[in-house]
């Protein structure tokens, strides 16, 4: 519902599985649920709350070694705070980014690596930083065999298609 502009309606429902999950005593997942809830608050454009919640699901992860999300709540994270604070956000975003990497690449969840590093190219693409963005970006996209229409492929392609043409042949 709130990836439908329904964010709203969308929310109540979370909590509302949320708090049965909680009632049943089952905490397997939870960070699944806070992860949907903090894209719902996005996508209802109050960064500040999915940001929180974001913080939330990251914590409850490390808390309770529920880490099959965490690199993509990290990433999130990174792109909330570069949306709140742009520019001032640059560092904290870019080791959010690395970070997201390094636990995707733990877990070999390649989708999640390609998300964060999609996050990474883009801020050291919008710094000037054309090659580093490609080597971070090339190699994980190339790994992908098909699926070449799905929004994370088409996402990471634009980026290296925007490469400089002294530097795009080395990432095709």
């Amino acid at each position: 519902m709130a990836q439908e502009g329904r964010a709203p309606d969308g929310i109540p429902l979370i909590d509302k599985s949320m708090k049965i999950f909680a009632d049943m005593n089952f905490r397997y997942f939870r960070s699944v649920h806070l992860g949907m809830k903090a894209r719902a608050y996005e996508a209802a454009r109050d960064f500040e709350k999915a940001l929180a919640i974001l913080a939330e699901g990251i914590a409850f992860a490390h808390e309770s070694d529920e880490k099959v999300l965490l690199s993509d709540l990290v990433r999130a994270s990174g792109d909330l705070h570069l949306i709140l604070a742009g520019p001032q956000a640059t560092d904290l975003a870019e080791n959010l980014f690395v970070e997201a990497i390094a636990l995707a690449k733990a877990q070999a969840s390649k989708l999640h690596e390609l998300r964060a590093a999609t996050g990474l190219a883009r801020l050291w693409q919008g710094q000037g930083k054309h090659a580093v963005a490609g080597d971070v970006l090339a190699p994980v996209y190339a790994w992908f065999k098909d699926g070449f229409d799905s929004p994370d492929l088409r996402q990471a392609k634009s980026i290296l298609d925007a490469q400089p043409n002294n530097l795009r042949h080395v990432y095709a």
